[in-house]
Formats: C-alpha cells, structure tokens, sequence
C-alpha cells in the first residue's frame, strides 16, 4: 500500500448519516499511518572519503522504503520526499581507527547544507569512531536529503560498512504534515 496520500478527514454535521465513502476515507486513513514513509539506506561496501574533501555518502542498499524515495543505482546518496510533511532524519556514520585530525558529518537538503553537523576530535587509536546527527526537516514532496562527511586524517579514509553498529546509514521516517 505504497505512497498513500496523506489523511484529511472531515467534520460531520449533526444528522449526517455514514456512507461508504466516509469508511473508506477512515480506512484511508489508518493505512497511511501504519505504512507511513519510511526508509532505512545503507552502505554494502565502504566508501572512500578523500582528505579535506566534503564527500556525499552514497547509500547503495536499501532494508526499507515504504513509498519508493531512493534508487540504489542513480543518485543514491539521497532521499526524495514522496510525500510532503514533517520528516525525522538519522545519518549516520562509522570511521575506522585513525587518531589524526578531525570529523565531520552534515544533513543537505536539496544540495545545500540543513544541520550544522556534527564534528568530533579524531578517533580514538584503538578503535572505530562512530558520528550520529539526528534532526526534524520539513521536506515538499520532490525534496531530497543527503549526509555529507568530511574528514581531516592527511590521506582518504574508507567508511566501514556491514552490520551495526559499524554501518554508514541513513533513516528518514514522515512524522506529520
């Protein structure tokens, strides 16, 4: 029951009487909010990020999405919004042990930068760095998202992929109009 239109339900009069339309519209309803949009983007392999180089982080599997809004193929370091509304978006990124320089991750929407990012010191010697920015963005239908990482080790820097909680990822979920 993908890309479902988003739910307006009426306001009765006294002495209306209940017709099928007005069921369908509930049950329209109720199926738009238990198959809301929602994607869930990963990275199979991981993905080299150069030195000192704002890098779009591409999302070449897909666990979930519900209404359609990402290619695995073309353009996948975005999301596109099927349906307008207020969206919850988690990116999410796992940098490998390197202790020299610094970090950086960011939300874009429609290719120019949300969220101040999220920078963090270098990792740590002896293991992996994860970096989380979370936020609420409203998108129009035909808006896109994307992370973008930057790093500052003095050479490229290969994200790690696989399973959580080593996984460069990306979550979008509709949370209202």
């Amino acid at each position: 029951m993908a890309n479902l239109p988003v739910p307006v339900l009426r306001t009765f009069q006294s002495g209306e009487v209940e017709t099928g339309a007005y069921f369908n519209a509930f049950r329209d309803a109720v199926n738009f909010v238990i198959n809301k949009p929602m994607a869930f983007l990963y990275q199979s392999a991981g993905q080299s990020v150069a030195n000192n180089t704002n890098t779009a982080i591409t999302l070449d599997a897909t666990r979930e999405d519900t209404y359609g809004g990402h290619s695995n193929t073309t353009n996948n370091s975005r999301y596109t919004a099927q349906v307008a509304g207020t969206y919850g978006i988690i990116g999410h990124v796992s940098w490998p042990v390197n202790a020299t320089g610094v970090r950086a991750l960011e939300l874009y929407k429609n290719g120019t930068v949300y969220t101040s990012g999220n920078q963090g010191g270098p990792a740590p010697v002896t293991n992996w760095t994860a970096q989380e920015t979370r936020i609420t963005m409203p998108l129009a239908a035909g808006d896109y998202v994307e992370m973008f990482a930057q790093q500052a080790s003095g050479g490229a820097l290969t994200l790690n992929s696989g399973t959580a909680p080593y996984q460069t990822y990306m979550s979008v979920e509709w949370l209202s109009n």
